[in-house]
């Protein structure tokens, strides 16, 4: 099963802008004690999994699944791109069982704050939210041309 165009494009852009970043990133991370790697997975057809290590002051996403994740969060594609386009929350989607969490609860938290760091990204002036922009929205456009041909 191939990954979904939009969602493998998204992904490959996080994990060269966290791999050029050394890690480094340009917003304070609160791990609160959590050092370890948390796996994304993303269900369905056209899904996919990466994984995020963290450490104080330190993340960086990375693909394919870690053999010893602290937590796993799970969502659909759907689901995915309901939370990319704020068409849903990680809170509401966790309430009705849509983003599932297993091991540490901070895995459903991290992946959270994934998102608002790519809304805030999207919302940046120019150049930044330029660039943010032109991913995400390429992402959602080529999942919609897959979804609907």
């Amino acid at each position: 099963m191939a990954t979904d165009p939009g969602l493998a494009s998204l992904f490959r852009f996080l994990v060269l802008s966290t791999a050029l970043r050394l890690g480094r990133t340009g917003f304070a991370i609160d791990t609160s004690g959590f050092d370890g790697a948390v796996n994304f997975e993303i269900t369905g057809e056209g899904g996919g999994t990466w994984h995020c290590v963290l450490a104080t002051g330190y993340m960086r996403l990375h693909s394919g699944p870690h053999p010893k994740p602290l937590g796993t969060a799970r969502v659909s594609v759907e689901d995915f791109y309901r939370l990319l386009t704020r068409q849903t929350s990680c809170a509401s989607a966790a309430m009705s069982g849509r983003l599932r969490v297993e091991g540490e609860a901070f895995a459903g938290v991290n992946f959270g704050a994934m998102f608002e760091q790519l809304r805030a990204a999207r919302d940046l002036p120019w150049p930044s939210g330029a660039i943010a922009r032109w991913w995400i929205d390429g992402a959602v456009k080529r999942f919609a041309c897959g979804q609907n041909p």
